[in-house]
């Protein structure tokens, strides 16, 4: 698999100062959904093999959505769908000129426990309901995401010890988080959420 170049990072930071940077490297309108879905399936299959030690040997695009992606690994094909795990609301506050970072929006978009897993639950029941509907079953939901004040770290604290229910038509379940500085690695956070993932 490739990696990006110059002109691709330029293409990111475009990305990640719109909004006041809210969703940061995920903003993408449709014209920039294909390369941000690429982009984003690329760093998901590098801290996959480190982290959890299976490689994507090859992935195409799929004809129909969902899911978004194929991905060959150990031999076997996989479906996988990707969706962005942001506060939609919030996102448009920033767009129409509101900063995360300060005033009412940095005091609204703060984490804690309950919200993080009604928010992931309600993120895989839309999915779930979306499959159901059109009949369709993905092996793997990545979900992913650049919420400015929610970390790898902090969510895997909030998440110790909760459960979630499997969905018949999503085998797994990820959560991508965009790079982290300060970790020792450029390999963006990643947290399973549920399932096993590939299945052997």
């Amino acid at each position: 698999m490739s990696t990006f170049d110059d002109d691709d990072m330029a293409r990111w930071m475009t990305l990640m100062n719109k909004g006041h940077g809210y969703a940061g490297v995920f903003n993408a309108g449709n014209a920039e959904k294909p390369f941000v879905e690429a982009s984003t399936f690329f760093e998901w299959s590098r801290s996959a093999k480190a982290l959890l030690g299976f490689e994507v040997e090859s992935f195409r695009r799929s004809p129909a959505d969902p899911p978004d992606f194929f991905a060959t690994i150990a031999g076997q094909q996989y479906a996988i769908e990707l969706r962005q795990f942001v506060d939609h609301a919030h996102k448009k506050r920033a767009l129409r000129g509101e900063t995360p970072y300060a005033g009412q929006l940095f005091l609204d978009t703060q984490w804690d426990e309950q919200r993080l897993y009604a928010s992931l639950n309600e993120a895989i029941d839309e999915k779930a309901e979306k499959y159901l509907q059109a009949n369709v079953c993905v092996d793997l939901l990545l979900l992913h995401t650049d919420e400015p004040w929610l970390s790898h770290e902090m969510a895997m604290r909030f998440l110790e010890g909760k459960d979630f229910s499997s969905r018949e038509n999503i085998g797994s379940v990820h959560l991508l988080f965009s790079y982290e500085a300060g970790r020792g690695t450029d390999l963006w956070p990643l947290l399973p959420i549920y399932g096993d993932f590939p299945v052997n």
